[in-house]
């Protein structure tokens, strides 16, 4: 009973916390077209509401100078730099099919181009385009059909061979809008029936022989955008408490470390930043956080019912 008290008070300091996201948000004032400070910098503050107009402004100046610079190629052979475009393009409510006199969606319509860096490709260019609604149906479908098929009769999708939580994560992520197909939401359940079986003793995943806060936050913004608590849901508490938490923990300078006592990481905190996102919006009942709705800005990270959760230890656990 101690035990799951102290962590549910570590979480509502995490949660009542105003510092997080806020080195992003410190270093991101322009975001570029990069992996990161970028679009996922960008994506992060969308979703919770602190990119202003500034920001938003400055991401697209600084991506028609970028297609102006590279006659409209962001890439020859990594589809994934024009679906992570589009995505945030989708979330400012801008045309990425006409941007500035460039067709960013094109080159994702051929599944065969953005197959090429494997099953990743293929979800991230379904999730782009689902989310404005770009190329046919029947092309969404093929893409969708791929995300099915790759998935392991245990579940999980792979990376490399093995079993990925991240991967797994972010096939959630694709496969949410499609869940009132029945084949699609058993392909969910099993997914996180899946990424359940990956979380080990210490509440955490270990992925390539490490405990990474990425892993984390890429699993709580999957489970987030199929309507699965990251925090309460039982497949994913250990010691009482859940992914939340466990993400808390390796909090640092205002972001995330990559690994836990490590120094502010970039893409750990970019990555964070999106995870707090995601579940608050989830918490919200709002869309997904790859998927656009008009955001408003929130008067804290994760406004989740304290009281309730508090009343919920107390009464509840043993």
């Amino acid at each position: 009973m101690f035990k799951r008290f102290t962590a549910f008070l570590m979480m509502i300091v995490f949660l009542c916390s105003p510092v997080y996201g806020g080195y992003v948000e410190d270093n991101t004032k322009s975001p570029a077209v990069a992996s990161t400070g970028g679009e996922w910098a960008l994506i992060g503050m969308l979703g919770s509401g602190s990119a202003n107009e500034s920001v938003k402004a400055a991401y697209l100046s600084n991506l028609k100078a970028k297609l102006d610079e590279t006659d409209g190629i962001l890439s020859a052979r990594r589809y994934t730099e024009y679906s992570r475009v589009v995505i945030a393009l989708n979330l400012l409510g801008e045309t990425a099919d006409d941007f500035m006199g460039y067709n960013i969606v094109s080159p994702l319509l051929n599944s065969d181009n953005v197959g090429k860096q494997g099953i990743n490709g293929i979800i991230f260019a379904l999730i782009a385009l689902t989310g404005g609604n770009y190329g046919t149906a029947e092309y969404r479908d093929e893409l969708l059909n791929i995300v099915l098929n790759a998935q392991s009769t245990e579940g999980y999708f792979e990376y490399g061979g093995s079993s990925n939580a991240d991967v797994t994560a972010m096939a959630l992520c694709a496969l949410a809008p499609y869940s009132d197909r029945q084949k699609v939401k058993s392909a969910i359940d099993r997914a996180v029936d899946a990424l359940g079986a990956m979380i080990d003793d210490n509440g955490l995943i270990l992925t390539d022989g490490v405990y990474s806060s990425e892993t984390v936050s890429q699993v709580i913004i999957g489970l987030s955008a199929v309507g699965v608590d990251a925090e309460t849901d039982s497949r994913f508490v250990r010691n009482g408490s859940g992914l939340v938490t466990a993400l808390g923990s390796f909090s640092v300078g205002g972001g995330y470390a990559h690994l836990a006592g490590d120094k502010v990481n970039p893409m750990a905190s970019e990555q964070g930043l999106c995870a707090t996102a995601a579940y608050n919006l989830y918490k919200k009942g709002s869309q997904p956080l790859y998927y656009p709705e008009n955001f408003e800005a929130f008067e804290e990270i994760f406004p989740v019912s304290v009281l309730d959760r508090l009343l919920e230890v107390i009464l509840y656990e043993k």
